[in-house]
């Protein structure tokens, strides 16, 4: 028999420890890190995997995970470990810290899944010449997405459509295995208008920055933990020692995490940022939607 150590996504502090729960054959796949849904009572609740186990049948009965949420692990790894060490730090149960990796936190009353992008592209070892296009000239519109393609190897179907080529022409090209189709989820970013500020171009350090950044720097190389205080009005250039030290861990193929005081000034620092990183950066807080 399949088990599940499961942890309650409720905000009660008094729910420390993990239920057993048995995962039905059909959900064999499931493991550390899934979200899953469960009985707890006489409600439904949403509960986090953080062991599973080979166990003989029990002395007691053992309910069943009622169904997975999502399509795969919603916890990596290193996110679970993450989660631990801040449990262990602040004194609090590990439940309490996984609900600030998921939006919402208020457990799942619905399954959202990401938008897929469809493409049609070139197969593999095909190309486009005046060869291939005769074949094709009393097709015309067939012609006309080839010669697209031609342009352009990957086009989103949306794109397509949009230059008027019907679902029927790309339904016909693909058949003759000149063409695949492909398909990408999107993810919405709710910063992605978020444009890099103009005043703040990129510029040698000053001395005192130098000196704020050289202090950080033994630490980044050691990867060891080091508290330091920056201290700056405003406008001194507190930030450019951040997005330098960032650099530096990210160049080190590691990764940085940004905590900024308040939900509000998150569009500022995001726009500083964006000048350095370009899309290397991803925004996470409490009132971005469940979207």
């Amino acid at each position: 028999m399949l088990t599940a150590q499961i942890y309650a996504n409720l905000p009660v502090k008094s729910l420390t420890k993990a239920y057993t729960y048995r995962i039905p054959a059909e959900f064999s796949f499931v493991g550390v890190g899934w979200r899953v849904l469960v009985p707890f009572g006489n409600r439904k609740i949403e509960g986090f995997v953080l062991e599973t186990d080979e166990n003989p049948a029990p002395a007691m009965e053992l309910k069943d995970i009622i169904s997975p949420i999502g399509d795969k692990a919603w916890f990596p790894p290193v996110v679970i470990a993450a989660a631990r060490r801040l449990a262990d730090f602040y004194l609090c149960p590990i439940a309490e810290v996984m609900r600030l990796f998921i939006p919402g936190k208020g457990g799942a009353k619905k399954t959202f899944a990401a938008k897929s992008e469809e493409y049609i592209a070139l197969a593999a070892n095909v190309a486009i010449n005046e060869e291939l296009l005769a074949a094709y000239k009393r097709k015309k519109a067939q012609r006309r997405l080839l010669e697209m393609l031609q342009k352009t190897p990957r086009i989103a179907v949306g794109e397509l459509k949009k230059a008027g080529v019907s679902a029927a022409v790309i339904n016909a090209v693909a058949a003759s295995g000149l063409v695949v189709r492909q398909s990408e989820r999107r993810f919405r970013d709710s910063y992605g208008a978020q444009t890099p500020h103009e005043n703040t171009p990129t510029r040698e350090l000053t001395a005192d920055q130098a000196q704020a950044l050289a202090a950080l720097v033994p630490n980044i190389a050691a990867k060891t933990y080091g508290a330091f205080l920056l201290h700056g009005v405003t406008g001194s250039g507190k930030t450019q020692v951040y997005i330098e030290a960032a650099a530096k861990t990210r160049r080190a193929g590691r990764i940085v995490i940004v905590l900024v005081p308040e939900i509000g000034l998150t569009g500022q620092l995001v726009a500083n940022f964006k000048q350095r990183f370009a899309e290397d950066i991803i925004v996470i807080h409490s009132q971005l939607s469940l979207a």
